[in-house]
């Protein structure tokens, strides 16, 4: 307990602080109120249309993977098709089984190595990083010809739709500034 002493034998309150003379803020951090202060200038805020943006890649590059793993239960109805054309060729029944387990399993390597790098862009893309807005928008026409060649035609058409939303949301007018904010604030 802190003690003062005082004429007469009285022994007043002791005074915690004094008047005007304000705590010490931390030296790590500007004072506030300073050009410096990351509180005197609003944060970036995310638009909805990116946010979007980033489901639909996510939907995209799950839909890719799913058509994948459904058309590897495909393979009786593959390797059927591949003897169907292998009439009047030498390829043997051995043959057939295997390259149609190694086209399933290219395709599937392939969809998962595309649905990663979708998602890493993706997430990269929600911070403002515009080669991440490119990088997804040359993945646009791997995904679509994926739809068109390899996909199940379940599957195509919904792909094909979901990446274009997905591309188009990251160019509308709210995304493109928020992408150039994060430019400027460097």
């Amino acid at each position: 307990m802190l003690s003062t002493a005082c004429r007469g034998g009285q022994h007043p309150e002791p005074a915690l602080a004094f008047p005007g003379v304000t705590t010490p803020h931390d030296p790590d951090e500007p004072p506030p109120g300073s050009r410096a202060d990351s509180s005197a200038e609003p944060a970036l805020t995310r638009p909805r249309e990116l946010t979007l943006s980033f489901w639909l890649w996510l939907t995209a590059a799950g839909l890719l993977l799913v058509s994948s793993l459904f058309l590897v239960t495909q393979r009786d109805a593959l390797v059927e098709s591949a003897r169907q054309a292998n009439r009047g060729r030498d390829f043997t029944e051995d043959q057939l089984q295997a390259g149609a387990t190694g086209l399933l399993m290219i395709v599937l390597i392939g969809a998962l190595v595309v649905g990663g790098l979708i998602v890493f862009f993706a997430i990269k893309s929600r911070t403002g990083r515009g080669w991440t807005r490119i990088a997804l928008t040359v993945m646009a026409p791997v995904v679509f010809l994926y739809g068109m060649f390899l996909a199940m035609p379940e599957f195509s058409l919904v792909i094909t739709l979901v990446v274009a939303a997905a591309v188009v949301t990251m160019y509308l007018p709210a995304s493109k500034a928020y992408f150039d904010a994060v430019k400027e604030a460097g």
